[in-house]
């Protein structure tokens, strides 16, 4: 019995170790939003996860397409798992994921999800650089925003959702969220 798909926009490495991409086209003459997040978990073509489901059900349909896209696709349920160096090929790969993305769907929408988590590794601050180039070139107009800001200025991670509104049948509310000085900040204090 074959599956059915949750998931029409899908990319990962043959042992799925990997996952550059999990998305859904809705309605294709609607705008995408693209969300940003560190790592990704488990899910794939045809089975949600706990952030999937929630980032799903906060958004709504305001957006035609939702793709989910991370600092770094290594797949762990936990950020301390991730490799304590920096996988360059990785990295360079998912560079390549978001400019096809950015060219092939029309993403003027970007939320960053991203929570404590980015500080557990130095390199997760220059993977956000690198993409955070890439999205200029490709249009330097671009909307960012994030569901609301932790104690420390970071981007909340949409499990704080769950936790904030029992409910998450309910839309959330997006507040712009201006990641260039959020870069720059983050990149001060990585040189201190």
């Amino acid at each position: 019995m074959k599956l059915k798909e949750k998931y029409d926009i899908f990319d990962k490495n043959e042992k799925e170790e990997v996952r550059y991409i999990l998305g859904k086209t809705v309605d294709s003459k609607k705008k995408a939003v693209l969300c940003i997040g560190v790592n990704p978990s488990f899910a794939n073509r045809s089975r949600k996860d706990l952030t999937m489901n929630i980032l799903e059900k906060s958004i709504g349909n305001k957006y035609g397409c939702f793709i989910m896209m991370n600092l770094m696709p290594q797949r762990t349920s936990k950020v301390s798992n991730l490799d304590f160096e920096m996988d360059e090929k990785l990295s360079k790969d998912n560079l390549s994921n978001y400019k096809m993305i950015l060219e092939k769907y029309n993403v003027k929408d970007i939320i960053c999800a991203l929570g404590n988590s980015i500080k557990l590794r130095g390199y997760l601050v220059n993977n956000l650089s690198k993409i955070f180039d890439v999205i200029n070139e490709y249009d330097n107009k671009m909307n960012f925003y994030c569901f609301e800001t932790t104690k420390s200025g970071n981007p909340v991670h949409p499990r704080w959702i769950q936790y904030q509104n029992k409910d998450t049948k309910e839309k959330v509310n997006l507040q712009y969220f201006d990641l260039k000085t959020y870069i720059e900040k983050l990149s001060y204090k990585s040189t201190k």
